[in-house]
């Protein structure tokens, strides 16, 4: 799924009309701009390129929530480290992050998708509809 490429809806309005007003509604409720998601049975959000993820509001119900990502060249100068110090790496980002108990999910690219543009992210399963599955 192409998150960038979603629609504006009633429940996903356009950006305000001023920084201004998007300041304040983010210092508001933090929530309402970040990247939720669902997907069926409990999977990670990208299981099966996130064909099954559907983009979620991350201030109603919502099972996962994005929330860090670093480029991959800034972590790795010299290039692709190989799997162990990758998924060593991934393993930080999302401790760093999750509050004990919480489910998280790295992701970080392939050795075929590693470039200065490639990113590590990390979701928490967090959201309401996380017990539930």
């Amino acid at each position: 799924m192409n998150f960038a490429a979603q629609k504006s809806t009633a429940a996903y309005p356009l950006l305000p009309a001023s920084i201004a007003d998007m300041a304040a509604q983010m210092k508001a409720d933090p929530r309402e701009y970040q990247l939720c998601a669902t997907t069926p049975g409990g999977q990670d959000p990208f299981d099966s390129q996130g064909r099954r993820t559907e983009v979620a509001d991350c201030t109603g119900e919502y099972e996962w929530r994005f929330v860090s990502s670093i480029k991959a060249s800034d972590e790795f100068p010299a290039g692709n480290p190989g799997i162990a110090a990758i998924e060593d790496r991934g393993r930080v980002l999302c401790e760093a992050e999750a509050p004990e108990g919480v489910e998280w999910y790295a992701y970080w690219p392939l050795e075929d998708e590693w470039s200065e543009t490639a990113t590590f992210s990390c979701w928490l399963r967090d959201g309401s509809l996380a017990a539930l599955s």
